[in-house]
Parts: C-alpha cells; structure tokens; sequence
C-alpha cells in the first residue's frame, strides 16, 4: 500500500484529498494553467463533501493551503486529524482533589464510560469519588478538567487556648456614643478585679483529625501544642479545685499576658509633691490632685493624673491620661531658674491630657491633646490629634510635632506664636522599635542554641533526663516566643510602610510661618491659609482642600 491512500480522484482544479493510516488528512494540489481563488472555508466544505466532516481541522493549515492554491503553488499539507477520545487524570500535589479531564473524540473512537473509569482506575483515584461530577465531564464538550473525586483534608489539632474572663489590658478601646459617633478619648475607666475574681480558663489542646486523600490513604493530622500557665503568676493564682482556672489574689487591674493574666496592684495618692516624695510603682497610679515641679513618677503601669502636672517627670509602661493640662516652665522661665524644667512624659502607650504648654511628650503609640499644645515637643510613633471636633481649640502653637502615621489640628500656628514644625512619615522611635525587635530575635536565637548544645550534651545521660525535659519544654517556649517577636517585627515594618501614606489635616487654618515635612520633603508657609490636607503626591509635598 502506498504511503496515501485516495479518497478521491484528482479534481478539475488539481486538487486531491488523502488519508493515511494514521488518520491524517493530506490535502495535495498540483498547479495547472487554470488558476482560481479559494479560501479556508471552502476548503473545509470540499473535505465535509467527503466524509471528513467529523475529523479536527487545523485551521492555519486551512489558510495557508488556500493561499499556496491562490498563487497556484505545488503544495503537500496535513489540514486534518481523526481522533479518538481521550483521558487525562490530575492529582493535585496534596492528594486531595482528582481532576478528569476528557477530550472528545474527531472521527475516532468515541467517548466511553469503561474507557474513563479505567483511567481513573490506573491513576488509583478510589476515595471520594463523586458520579455526578464524572458524568459532567464524560459531557463537556470544552474538555475541560472536571474535578471527579475529593478526599478529606486532615484538621491540626488547636493549641492550647487561653480565655481572658474578665475585662482586660491597659489598651481600652474608645466606645461609641448613642449617636454612633466615637469619642476616641473616652477609653472607660480601669477596670478592677478582687481577690478570688475569675480571670482566665486554660483550653487544653485538641487532638488533630486525621483525613483521607483521593487514593484512600490515610493522612495524619498534629495533636495541638500544650501550653501551660507560667510558674509564676504576679497576683494570680489557679484555682484549688480546677487548675485551669486561673483566679485574682489582690485587688488591682488586670493586664493580659501571652499565657496568663497578671495583677496589677492600683494606688491612689491625693497629689504627688514634696510631701509625698517621688513614686516609683510596680502598678498602676491613680493621682487626684497635682503632680507639682520637680517631682519624678514613674510606674510599670498606668498613670491618671485627675489636676495638673506641672514641670514634673512622668514615665509610665502604660497609658498617661491627664485630665487637667501639662505645663511646663517656658524656655526664659528655665533660664533664670537653675531648677526650671520643662514637663516631660513617657508612656509606652498613649498620652491624653486636656491641654500642653512646654512640654517634651513621648508616645510610643499616640496624642491626644482636647484644646491646644504651646511651645511643645512631641514625638508619636502612631498619630497626634490636637482638638475636640466642633470646639474649635485644637492649636498646635510653636514648638515640634512628630508623627509617623499622621496628625490632625484645629489650626497649625497661631499670632504671635514662635515657629511651629510638624514632621510626619519618619519617626526615630519606630526605627528604634524595630532595631529592637531585631535584636530580641537575635537573644532568643542565641538562647535556642545554647539550649540545643545542652540537649545534646545530656542526650546520652540517663541520669540527666529530667533536665533534658526542662530543657525542652524551655526551648519550646522560647520557640513561641521567637514566633512572636517575627510577627511583632512585620507589624513594625508595616507600619513604616504606611508612613508613606501620612498626611497632615488642618481642620481650620494654617498661619505664615509654620513649617511641615512628610518623608524627605518639606514646606514653609508664608501666607494665612484656610483649612486643607498636606499629603505627599508624585513625590511632591502638597497643600489641598480635600
């Protein structure tokens, strides 16, 4: 047999289709003194006028064929294709979804239901198996994949869980007025646990539920992490009959910890001056009058001040909230005393006070100020936010105003103000945050390692293994915490990208004089304006209403 087999004799116009053994159609011409046009459809017509009508046509091999006949060109050229029915089955890379995919067949053996299931049956898909869906693809003419078959997905098991029973954390959260409006101000009062109050119920961990992927195979899932509370607990006890309870032995505020709640003990004083000495507190500090000159507080936890705090000292490892003002001693005050001091408060959180006057204010979170700073300078690593909205006092008046996120004043500067310079989208205290996570990452990576040397060093005394255990369950922790501090580093960073974004909004008015800088830019305003929004745009510092 030659290597065409003729369908069909040569046609008037030198044209002759063949199909070989193989189930490709050949489509020859030879050229003649008659010359004619035809295209790819006609083309496709004279191969349905003769059977082929069922075969998978190449259709760039259509048109190229039907210009080679236009220029009256000898050509040989395969436009055609039998095909039998086909099956492809994908498993994806966790095992647990089985794809079938079924191309249709042109001409050639068409689709079988036996065919299908045997390739499954090759692929060993056995588990999971969903008929409806097979039928779908043994049907769909695209040929697109059909999932045919799905296993279950092992469940880890849950660490074990800590509940907070009871208000926690010196980070109170504002609270909406009956409007719906939120007055980021009012964070409530502290809240106050007694001895033998409830504080925290420990949820042991949870065994994983194995699954079962698509070839019947089982698939193992982890038992959740046991943790426990810590040895010690500051103000806090488990409970006599149910270790995971974990009840107040004092009276104080409670602060949540990663794996407990501690106590912290509270104290009033009527005032902090000469008579009372300087406080330095484990706790949090309740002031109901002043804090007068040259006095220092300093505690771990909150401080309240319900008067004034004149140039005094306050450092606290929470919140600061003043509820009178702040006022320092100004810059000729502090020259002709030798004493004189500027007011100076450090919180790790947030600083609230109804006003400021010459003060150095540091918020390791942010400001919040009711009525007007004077001749201040303050640094925020999140936001400053001068003024009560529609009180019309919110005046950032001399002085320095840092902010890495953003800041928001009534009015920046003010008539016969000295300069006024606010700074958003750099912030030291940030960069130092983050020079210190990292340096927290390097300790517990160096502790880890000295723990594994240890381990090691002991694995082969059986009379060491219980120090073995502690060292495990030491390394476990530290493990956690490493976890921890990686995510508290990518929250900073975070938030150092989003400094790109700060902006400073003027609700009010801008006076001549001051100046503003977001990043690397910056601008000094030599004319009153109204109220607007300096932001950076293409790089370039702007001043818009909106």
């Amino acid at each position: 047999m030659s290597e065409y087999e003729e369908e069909m004799n040569q046609s008037p116009f030198g044209l002759t289709m063949t199909e070989t053994e193989a189930g490709e159609l050949r489509l020859m011409f030879e050229p003649d003194d008659f010359r004619f046009k035809i295209d790819a459809t006609a083309l496709r017509h004279m191969a349905i006028e003769k059977g082929y009508g069922e075969l998978d046509f190449d259709e760039s091999a259509l048109a190229v064929a039907a210009q080679h006949v236009c220029k009256n060109e000898a050509f040989v050229s395969t436009i055609a294709q039998r095909r039998n029915a086909e099956y492809r089955v994908y498993v994806s890379s966790d095992r647990l979804v089985a794809q079938l995919q079924v191309t249709p067949s042109y001409g050639g053996t068409p689709i079988s239901v036996d065919a299908a299931r045997n390739e499954l049956a090759k692929a060993r898909v056995v588990f999971g198996f969903d008929e409806a869906a097979f039928q779908s693809a043994l049907t769909n003419k695209l040929g697109e994949p059909v999932t045919v078959a799905k296993g279950v997905a092992p469940i880890p098991g849950r660490d074990t869980r800590f509940e907070p029973l009871v208000e926690v954390n010196r980070e109170r959260v504002p609270r909406a007025n009956e409007d719906g409006r939120v007055d980021w101000r009012d964070l409530g009062d502290i809240p106050m646990v007694s001895p033998g109050d409830v504080l925290m119920r420990r949820h042991p961990p949870e065994q994983g539920k194995s699954g079962r992927d698509v070839f019947d195979n089982i698939l193992q899932a982890p038992d959740g992490k046991n943790l426990d509370y810590p040895y010690r607990l500051e103000g806090a006890e488990r409970d006599a009959n149910d270790p995971d309870l974990l009840r107040a032995t004092s009276t104080g505020q409670p602060v949540l910890l990663r794996d407990s709640v501690k106590v912290e003990p509270v104290i009033k004083t009527p005032g902090v001056n000469v008579s009372t000495g300087n406080i330095t507190f484990v706790g949090s500090l309740v002031i109901n009058g002043d804090v007068q000159s040259g006095m220092h507080v300093k505690v771990d936890g909150d401080v309240t001040v319900h008067g004034t705090v004149e140039a005094a000292i306050i450092e606290a490892g929470g919140s600061i909230t003043v509820n009178g003002g702040i006022v320092g001693q100004n810059a000729q005050q502090r020259e002709s005393n030798a004493n004189g001091e500027q007011a100076k408060l450090h919180a790790k959180a947030n600083v609230r006070a109804k006003y400021a006057e010459n003060a150095l204010i540091i918020a390791e979170q942010s400001v919040y100020i009711d009525e007007a700073v004077i001749e201040c300078d303050i640094t925020a690593l999140n936001r400053v936010e001068i003024g009560v909205r529609g009180r019309r006092k919110g005046y950032i008046m001399g002085g320095r105003v840092r902010a890495t996120l953003g800041i928001k004043a009534e009015y920046l500067g003010g008539a016969g103000s000295r300069q006024t310079r606010v700074q958003v989208g750099v912030n030291p205290l940030l960069q130092q945050r983050i020079d210190e996570k990292k340096a927290q990452i390097a300790a517990l990576a160096k502790e880890e390692a000295d723990l594994n040397k240890l381990i090691r060093f002991l694995a082969d005394k059986p009379d060491k293994q219980d120090v073995v255990v502690k060292a495990k369950n030491t390394m476990r922790r530290l493990l956690d915490r490493r976890r921890e501090c990686f995510a508290e580093e990518r929250a900073l960073v975070a938030d150092a990208n989003l400094s790109e974004s700060a902006k400073v909004e003027v609700s009010a008015g801008v006076y001549s004089g001051t100046t503003v800088n977001i990043g690397k830019q910056s601008t000094f305003v030599t004319e009153d304006s109204g109220f607007g929004v300096f932001r950076l745009e293409e790089n370039q510092l702007i001043f818009s209403k909106t």
